[in-house]
């Protein structure tokens, strides 16, 4: 590079640049923080797919709008027959592995079930034998009190009875109750 010469340098680097399509344009992108910047919008052309015939058939100049294409020969196997893949079963397990699967489910909720008949059963259990306890208890209770009753009525007319007896005997033997003991009121 000198002052007199202006000559570009290749280097062999494509240019940063877009080109602009017909159908490209500008668009304005805003962000969230306020920032809004214009950016160059590119639509992309949709691609055709042409199969080139085998041996230039196809760009023939004999071949016009109206003539169909000669026909090739095969010269390749037919094509595999379509093998149906089997949809294998979500998380790749096999059929073997779900029935096993689901005879191991069975067997729990049998186990568990038979768990709650048996905690079940020894819940009603317990129960009627607290049952019969209380119950016990209840006529071991009734049966004191009506002991306790009875003694107590029997205490009671027991004393009620002693003083007639002895009035009664006392007038068979001397005709006069027995006078009371009086305090006698002496010099104090």
């Amino acid at each position: 590079m000198t002052d007199g010469s202006e000559q570009k340098e290749n280097t062999g680097r494509k240019p940063l640049t877009l080109t602009r399509n017909v159908s490209g344009g500008t668009v304005r992108q805003s962000f969230s923080h306020g920032r809004t910047k214009q950016v160059a919008v590119e639509v992309r052309e949709k691609r055709s797919v042409n199969r080139p015939a085998a041996g230039g058939a196809a760009g023939s100049p004999a071949a016009g709008p109206g003539v169909p294409p000669p026909l090739r020969a095969r010269t390749a196997a037919p094509p595999a027959p379509v093998v149906p893949e089997t949809k294998s079963p979500p998380g790749g397990i096999t059929d073997d592995e779900t029935r096993r699967r689901e005879d191991a489910v069975r067997r729990s909720m049998a186990e568990r079930e038979a768990r709650e008949q048996r905690n079940k059963a020894e819940e009603d259990q317990r129960r009627a034998l607290e049952e019969a306890q209380r119950k016990r208890a209840a006529e071991d209770a009734a049966q004191q009190a009506e002991i306790e009753a009875l003694r107590r009525g029997d205490e009671e007319q027991q004393p009620q009875e002693q003083p007639q007896l002895t009035d009664a005997a006392r007038a068979r033997a001397g005709g006069a109750p027995s006078p009371t003991p009086v305090k006698e009121e002496g010099p104090a």
